[in-house]
């Protein structure tokens, strides 16, 4: 997870809206590195919540409490859903 509450003062360092859902911890968003968004948006629509906004450039998927909507251009179709895993260290 990336963000979920917000100070005033975070909320507008970081462009955020003047009535984000973050103010009141009602949002947060979801760094898609190693997770399918495909797959994430049919478990929020299946949990009921569905208010995603799309940030493939930020690497976000942010999901709130409000009203129904969508935000922001959808991810692309990916040849592997997940990035690609690290070798442990040793």
């Amino acid at each position: 997870m990336r963000s979920d509450s917000r100070s005033p003062k975070q909320n507008r360092a970081v462009g955020g809206a003047s009535r984000s859902k973050h103010l009141d911890c009602a949002a947060f968003d979801v760094v898609m590195a190693n997770h399918d968004p495909a797959a994430f948006e049919v478990a929020d629509v299946r949990s009921g919540s569905w208010a995603p906004g799309f940030y493939p450039r930020s690497g976000l998927i942010h999901v709130d409490l409000g009203p129904v909507r969508r935000r922001g251009e959808r991810y692309l179709d990916r040849e592997t859903a997940f990035a690609a895993e690290t070798p442990p260290a040793r």
